[in-house]
């Protein structure tokens, strides 16, 4: 929804709600069974909320919210960033790529993600391994030192269910100020946002780096 500079306080208020809570209006509206239009004009298919997490193709389109989070927007990720909420990146850490030879040395691309974020990869698979979930489970204590209410935006990038699990994931985990940012990278970038380049966030309980439990 755009406005101009020179609309009224009020409309402006009303624009930066939207966006804020676009989400909780999608999920609203579908549980209503409302069409929901993409920006193109065409109608978008709801993605129903599953019960437990996504299992398989995280790279699909996901439900408008997710319940026990608030799904959030470009404007209130800056706003909770300079309120000092902690971020959390989970996208996963990228595959070697077939056809290399067992002994050669492959060195991934450099993760970009927002100023600030702490990258958490390979978290929001449905059935992380043992060692995945206690990385999770140990980063998050380690970072909010024991706040369960201190908020965490989780996100990855669009279409991308790891986010929606590691969200999901770490409101089973007691806390309750998640905030899920489907938008991702992409959209910050596309928001005018610089990315900058970060690694992947230690073990506190082991010291060492959370490629080593990759995949």
């Amino acid at each position: 929804m755009g406005i101009r500079p020179d609309e009224p306080d009020w409309r402006h208020w009303l624009n930066d709600f939207i966006v804020r809570r676009q989400g909780d209006i999608d999920r609203i509206l579908a549980e209503y069974h409302v069409p929901l239009v993409n920006a193109d004009g065409s109608i978008r298919v709801a993605e129903a909320e599953p019960d437990g997490y996504r299992m398989a193709d995280y790279r699909a389109p996901t439900p408008p919210g997710l319940r026990g989070a608030e799904t959030v927007g470009v404007a209130e990720v800056e706003r909770l960033a300079r309120a000092d909420a902690i971020l959390v990146d989970v996208l996963p850490t990228p595959p070697k790529p077939d056809g290399l030879a067992a002994d050669s040395r492959w060195v991934p691309p450099p993760h970009r993600s927002l100023p600030g974020a702490h990258w958490l990869p390979n978290v929001g698979y449905g059935a992380p391994s043992p060692e995945q979930e206690t990385y999770f489970r140990t980063r998050l204590e380690a970072l909010t030192v024991g706040d369960r209410q201190r908020p965490l935006v989780v996100f990855c990038q669009p279409d991308c269910w790891m986010s929606w699990n590691a969200a999901k994931r770490a409101i089973a985990l007691g806390y309750r100020a998640v905030k899920w940012f489907p938008a991702g990278t992409d959209g910050w970038k596309a928001a005018g946002h610089e990315l900058v380049t970060v690694e992947p966030a230690p073990d506190p309980a082991t010291s060492t780096s959370a490629s080593k439990i990759a995949n």
